[in-house]
């Protein structure tokens, strides 16, 4: 291990599936913080949720001092579906697995349980050996770490307290005991899940880190600071069709991280904050084109297509379904002119020479739209107008001559 990154630590949680995160983890993190948290439910939705779990258990057991997990919620139902006490509970667990998108995660791990039974025993066992609450210090502040919420009076009785213990003490979804079901399932202000007893909080000289409730903000309990890294890691966001997810590191709040670009930004890092909306505009256009050339089998249409749209020779309708509310909307033309290098004042100018040329043509004055469109110098825009102009001069086909 580098001494540069010696009692350094992140925390993330909630994959639920998300592949990228797991790659952030092996690709970086390992190599820059000497411990990464984990709060649990990295199984349910993306393709091979269960594989997942399957990597973090490898990556845990070959860095069991560095790599830790804390189970949350979602584990407990795949944990609960093979090894609660009785049937009724097991298949509780299933049928709650199912219907919050584990149907996947319950496939792949019935398929390695029949075709590897030694690793699905000792991925079930590992699961649930692992302690639901940790604690942590950092540069002389401390942190208490749980899915949902830490729980001191559990943490002072039992530190290791496991979700094998859990299991044990929880009769789901009959009879759950608050104290225990609040570690992974609490939600402040929640109408079933909020009641808590202060009593057990940890004192105020903890903040306590939480996942379970995507992209929550203002969590503070009594005079306990709260930091949630959930940061619905597997939702692509409709604004920069990106995807991204919450981290935290010792700072004064939690950060972003982002998919693609191996890129930081804290709430308050306005320049980083600028870095990470020009990277997710890279993400969505180079997909973007990507696609739209593959689909065509061509190396520049939709580069060329950009391009049009950016000067108004294109419209939204021109973007295909899935990009055209992204670009039209959110990108949009100053977005795209960074993206293709272009100066914004200049385009915006030729936009409206462009226009002008138009109306110009639609009141047949083409000679005056060919000197306004010629002034700009710009081949597109000239040869978009002569095409225009070859529509009007070409006389049109007699298509509804009567017939002898």
């Amino acid at each position: 291990m580098n001494d540069q990154i010696k009692d350094s630590f992140v925390v993330v949680s909630d994959f639920h599936g998300a592949d990228w995160v797991m790659d952030k983890i092996r690709s970086h993190y390992i190599n820059e913080y000497e411990k990464i948290f984990n709060l649990g439910d990295i199984i349910d939705r993306g393709e091979q949720p269960f594989k997942l779990l399957l990597d973090y258990m490898e990556l845990s057991k070959q860095n069991p001092d560095r790599v830790i997990y804390v189970p949350g919620n979602h584990d407990s139902f795949i944990y609960g579906a093979y090894m609660a006490a009785d049937e009724e509970q097991r298949s509780n667990y299933r049928t709650s697995l199912i219907q919050n998108g584990g149907l996947e995660t319950y496939k792949q791990a019935e398929y390695l349980r029949k075709t590897n039974p030694s690793k699905f025993n000792e991925l079930i066992d590992w699961l649930g050996s692992q302690p639901l609450q940790r604690v942590h210090t950092y540069e002389k502040k401390k942190y208490a770490l749980a899915h949902a919420f830490f729980n001191q009076t559990i943490y002072n009785k039992n530190p290791n307290y496991s979700l094998k213990d859990y299991m044990r003490d929880v009769h789901y979804p009959k009879g759950l005991k608050q104290k225990e079901a609040n570690i992974l399932w609490f939600r402040k202000n929640h109408p079933t899940h909020g009641y808590y007893n202060p009593a057990d909080l940890p004192s105020n000289d903890y903040t306590m880190i939480i996942g379970h409730t995507a992209n929550a903000n203002d969590l503070g309990l009594f005079n306990v600071d709260v930091i949630c890294v959930d940061g619905a890691a597997n939702e692509r966001s409709q604004q920069t069709g990106s995807y991204s997810t919450r981290k935290f590191d010792g700072g004064s709040g939690h950060m972003i991280t982002v998919f693609g670009e191996h890129l930081d930004t804290s709430n308050d890092d306005k320049t980083k904050s600028q870095e990470r909306q020009h990277l997710s505009i890279n993400y969505v256009l180079n997909n973007f084109i990507k696609d739209v050339n593959t689909k065509l089998n061509s190396e520049t249409y939709a580069q060329n297509l950009l391009y049009k749209y950016a000067f108004g020779i294109a419209g939204e309708n021109h973007i295909t379904g899935s990009y055209r509310e992204l670009i039209s909307k959110s990108i949009g033309v100053s977005g795209i002119c960074s993206y293709l290098g272009l100066d914004i004042n200049c385009v915006n100018e030729q936009r409206s020479i462009y226009s002008e040329a138009i109306n110009m043509l639609n009141n047949r004055n083409i000679q005056e739209a060919k000197d306004l469109i010629s002034s700009t110098n710009n081949e597109v825009l000239i040869g978009e107008i002569n095409k225009q102009i070859l529509k009007m001069e070409t006389p049109q086909s007699s298509s509804g001559q009567r017939r002898r």
